[in-house]
């Protein structure tokens, strides 16, 4: 048995048989959890960094299933210490906590003698009334392994309704608050990239054309726009008036919002 900082009821029955060879399995590289997922709210971000590093940092033990005592040499110490190809153990354990927080499952293939992690965004459990079939990885469209149940160690969120999928990822729950901050965040950096200045509508009763919009458009952003011109006093003629369309920022209540 193995006491694991995650899921340790989910590791218990580890399905594996330790060989000597390696690189049974072609694993192809799959695609990262894109930045932009993991980046789009600075405070998501922090939480998923701060769980998936402190787990890594957790101690872990091999105890005996029947003694109850610790187990000072097995070959699960040296799979562990040499998690991977490109990988360890810490970098593992952390990228696990991270798909079970935007996946809600996460997956380690025992390949012979080594362990290493999927990418969960490329797995597909295949499950039915007689337990999981095998485990199907796709990358880009194209169908580049199916781990039979024995070579995989499942860790997965429960699932109210089905017993041997994924449940549903605290990602997901957490995702609409993400969109809010992301969006009030795209807003304030506009905003200061306009200089600060409150979107305007210039309206005139006078048919100036397309051609008189352009030029009007042109002549106000070089005599207002820009940090030089910021709190220039503008006028005008040919009865045009000036409608703020944007509130200003300080009537956002951008700070409740985020």
């Amino acid at each position: 048995m193995i006491v694991s900082p995650r899921g340790a009821a989910r590791a218990v029955d580890w399905p594996f048989a330790l060989g000597t060879h390696e690189g049974a399995y072609e694993l192809a590289s799959g695609k990262r959890r894109g930045r932009g997922m993991l980046g789009k709210s600075p405070w998501a971000y922090a939480c998923m960094v701060i769980r998936s590093s402190e787990l890594a940092r957790l101690p872990w033990a091999i105890v005996s299933a029947t003694s109850g005592e610790i187990v000072e040499s097995h070959p699960l110490y040296d799979m562990f210490k040499n998690f991977g190809q490109e990988s360890n153990y810490a970098d593992a354990v952390a990228l696990t906590e991270i798909d079970m927080l935007t996946q809600a499952a996460g997956y380690w293939l025992v390949d012979g003698n080594v362990l290493q992690r999927l990418d969960a965004t490329t797995i597909d459990v295949k499950a039915d009334r007689t337990g999981i079939r095998e485990f199907v990885q796709t990358i880009d469209g194209t169908v580049v392994n199916r781990f039979p149940r024995e070579v995989i160690v499942y860790f997965r969120e429960p699932d109210n309704e089905v017993d041997l999928i994924p449940g549903t990822a605290p990602w997901t729950v957490a995702k609409p608050a993400i969109d809010q901050e992301y969006e009030a965040n795209r807003y304030v950096k506009a905003y200061f990239a306009n200089d600060a200045t409150p979107a305007l509508l210039l309206t005139t009763d006078l048919d100036i054309g397309d051609k008189g919009i352009t030029d009007t458009l042109r002549w106000w952003n070089h005599l207002f726009r820009g940090p030089k011109n910021r709190g220039k006093t503008a006028a005008v003629d040919r009865g045009m008036k000036a409608q703020q369309l944007a509130a200003d920022m300080g009537d956002q209540a951008l700070v409740e919002i985020r």
